[in-house]
């Protein structure tokens, strides 16, 4: 290994309710906006969520990385290379790669598979001594038994900082666009499976899990009931007429404002970068579904 190198991240970690991860996680990243960033997931649809999220609240630079995708190794490429950037990669797609010694803060978001693994892991990757060379563990008030598996490697407890606003922001976002309320309702409950399944109980008990506050991180996500109503089997005059008239405005009006229901944001709608001001209005470009999974 030459000069330039060096072993492993140092560790950190903070203790974070439930209900307050996402904003932590927005406070973490707009910090090191600056820097090569890897959010770890425990699914691939929550890390999917995730980068969709962040792009469509225009952090720059947000990439993905899961089994999901057809060419995972292009994902890692395109990211190798990147500075600075952030990735939000599942723990199994971590596994298949190593880490760029370029990136200089990993982010364990949710529960790693192993954590022996995951302390070895980080203790032992090789990184350029010019990065910020930390890995960030969040854990709830509940899950604090894993730090008993770092017996005596060094572990600094950070403070959580967080934006609180930015919850009530994204909360708003996913109930109004229906697709990124099912990408969030889908990823949650990913997590929650992955959480009740895991094999380190004595950690993570899923027992003693605030399902509500993990549903807060994600949005507040709800499961979309299909409506059987009625009105579908009216055959009078007055229903009739409606719909055709309805018909006839969707008709009349400029494709344009059409193609607008499917857009996730308004152009004038402010949006969240880091600087001066907690948010600043971009006016040349909205996010669209279809841009992101390309």
């Amino acid at each position: 290994m030459t000069k330039d190198m060096r072993f492993g991240f140092d560790h950190c970690y903070v203790t974070v309710p439930c209900k307050e991860r996402l904003s932590v996680l927005f406070a973490t990243l707009r910090r090191s906006s600056d820097r090569k960033v890897i959010v770890i997931c425990s699914t691939w649809e929550t890390a999917s969520y995730y980068a969709v999220l962040f792009r469509q609240l225009e952090m720059l630079h947000v990439y993905e990385m899961h089994e999901h995708m057809k060419d995972v190794a292009h994902a890692y490429e395109e990211f190798l290379y990147l500075y600075p950037g952030i990735l939000f990669a599942s723990d199994i797609a971590m596994r298949e790669f190593d880490i760029p010694p370029n990136v200089d803060y990993i982010i364990q978001y949710e529960p790693p598979m192993n954590p022996t693994e995951y302390i070895y892991r980080m203790s032992n990757a090789k990184i350029y001594r010019t990065s910020c060379h930390k890995s960030l563990l969040f854990l709830s008030p509940g899950e604090m038994h894993f730090l008993e598996y770092f017996d005596h490697i060094p572990n600094k407890e950070l403070e959580a900082r967080k934006v609180s606003e930015f919850q009530g922001s994204v909360e708003k976002l996913v109930s109004k666009h229906r697709e990124l309320n099912d990408l969030a309702w889908t990823a949650f409950r990913a997590f929650m499976i992955a959480y009740e399944s895991h094999s380190h109980s004595d950690i993570y008990d899923h027992a003693q899990i605030d399902e509500d506050g993990i549903r807060r991180s994600f949005g507040q996500p709800h499961i979309h009931i299909p409506e059987y109503s009625s009105k579908k089997k009216e055959n009078n005059n007055g229903a009739t007429q409606a719909k055709k008239e309805d018909a006839e405005g969707d008709a009349e009006r400029p494709k344009d404002n059409q193609s607008k229901k499917h857009q996730w944001m308004n152009k004038e709608k402010a949006t969240w970068r880091k600087g001066g001001q907690p948010w600043t209005t971009r006016e040349n470009r909205t996010w669209r579904h279809s841009d992101v999974h390309k």
